[in-house]
């Protein structure tokens, strides 16, 4: 890590053990889609277990939480990662195309969509241009479709 300290981490869990010197440390936890926390005084001593538990809170930009009959995507255009809102009747396991303005289908993948979760899309190897996003649930058998844009700077 960036103070020398050795970390050990589990990706599936999200849980990380850090060893640390003894001594009296303020912590700043990140990670990506969650707001930053801060944990002021944790003390660690020699030859003690020193145990902090935080519990990170999900990151939701205002258009997350708006209840919609369709797909809302952020930014737009975009040139690295769009973000997709997706409608409540899209849920559980889901089906993720993209297809050109030809109709020429360019991606075509699984996923899971997660409830308060934006659906995170890498769009950087994508050309400028416009494209379809054709997103469908096959627990609840809904299809949206919704245009974006793609614009390198």
């Amino acid at each position: 890590d960036r103070d020398s300290s050795i970390v050990f981490s589990d990706t599936l869990t999200g849980s990380f053990t850090r060893l640390i010197a003894p001594g009296s440390w303020n912590l700043l936890v990140k990670a990506n889609r969650y707001t930053d926390a801060f944990v002021k005084n944790v003390i660690v001593s020699d030859y003690n277990r020193t145990e902090v538990i935080v519990e990170m809170t999900p990151y939701i930009n205002p258009v997350d939480t708006i209840d919609t009959p369709e797909i809302i995507i952020y930014p737009n255009p975009s040139n690295e990662y769009i973000r997709a809102v997706l409608p409540e009747k899209l849920f559980g396991r889901i089906n993720v195309k993209i297809y050109s303005t030809l109709g020429i289908k360019l991606r075509d993948y699984s996923g899971m969509a997660i409830e308060d979760i934006p659906l995170e899309i890498d769009v950087t190897d994508l050309p400028d241009g416009s494209y379809l996003l054709v997103i469908s649930s096959s627990e609840s058998a809904a299809v949206c479709r919704k245009r974006f844009v793609v614009v390198k700077h």
